[in-house]
């Protein structure tokens, strides 16, 4: 239990930077751009996806460690989000949108993105961990990621590898 509480402080220190960072990056960029109410829609919509994200995810690792579909659901989820960032990128700068304005939105759909994921494996935490049985808590305890940032290590991707 003691792991799992120093792994979820970790995560919580960096997802409270990345808030940072992109609450920083959205409040300089809304003082050289107007902002809508669009925006601000946005990024409650996605503080709600990314609270919906996390439920899943944290159900997700009570399995086993070495589960296909439970890596394979993770890996689409990560690759999703980054070709979404991407092809957002390239439709903006085919249709000659300012870049300040992408920045702006980009920031503030990240800032409720993360903010939702946060507050979605809080909510799940403190529901849900006190009632485990002990090979379920096991199991969360190893697929539980240290990092937020740099989720996947030489060890886990090893692991993926060899067969058991």
């Amino acid at each position: 239990m003691r792991s799992i509480h120093r792994k979820h402080i970790q995560r919580c220190v960096e997802y409270s930077a990345l808030l940072v960072f992109h609450g920083y990056a959205l409040w300089m960029f809304i003082r050289l751009e107007t902002t809508s109410i669009l925006l601000f829609t946005a990024i409650l919509v996605l503080m709600g996806l990314g609270a919906q994200l996390a439920v899943l995810r944290e159900r997700r690792r009570l399995r086993h460690p070495l589960d296909r579909r439970r890596l394979v659901v993770e890996s689409t989820e990560s690759l999703s989000g980054m070709l979404l960032l991407v092809l957002s990128i390239i439709v903006a700068l085919h249709a000659q949108i300012a870049l300040v304005l992408l920045m702006q939105w980009l920031s503030g759909l990240l800032l409720g993105y993360f903010g939702g994921t946060l507050v979605g494996e809080y909510v799940w935490r403190f529901r849900t961990i006190a009632r485990l049985q002990q090979y379920s808590l096991s199991r969360y305890e190893e697929n539980l990621t240290r990092s937020v940032m740099f989720p996947y290590n030489l060890k886990f991707i090893a692991r993926l590898w060899i067969k058991s």
